[in-house]
């Protein structure tokens, strides 16, 4: 896990950035998903009433969610996500460029140097959630948390 003033110095270099969650909630039952914030300086409030995850999909080109290669290993190498901020790839073999669906690039991403995680306890469940990427463009999370 990174400090605050680590993620502090880096949270400047994104406008949104990509996590990996996974929820188990006591009854037995356990949720994969992704979610995406304006920041990485997040707490848990903010996760339970701002950050509307995700669904994991293999073929997002007709549905809504994320589909990640790599990411269950933590190391992904193709993040692509279809939802209120559009339809985009980052290519790790690309130096994380982030493009269109007609190829264009529309900015870059990255990863983060270590594994940074959050652990987050609600009522009946815990998520766990870890930075997969962060991103430089003109794009935000906000059409998708709104």
């Amino acid at each position: 896990m990174s400090t605050a003033d680590e993620r502090s110095s880096q949270a400047a270099l994104a406008d949104f950035v990509i996590w990996k969650t996974h929820t188990t909630h006591d009854i037995g039952s356990n949720q994969d998903a992704y979610g995406f914030s304006n920041t990485e300086q997040l707490d848990c409030d903010y996760v339970d009433k701002h950050m509307k995850e995700q669904p994991a999909h293999d073929d997002i080109s007709q549905w809504w969610g994320v589909r990640c290669k790599g990411c269950n290993e933590h190391h992904p190498t193709v993040i692509e996500w279809h939802n209120e901020m559009g339809h985009f790839t980052a290519y790790e073999n690309r130096g994380w460029a982030m493009v269109d669906t007609s190829d264009n690039v529309k900015g870059h991403c990255g990863r983060p140097d270590g594994i940074e995680t959050y652990d987050c306890n609600f009522f009946g469940a815990t998520t766990h959630l870890e930075l997969m990427i962060r991103c430089d463009n003109d794009y935000n999370s906000d059409p998708i948390n709104d």
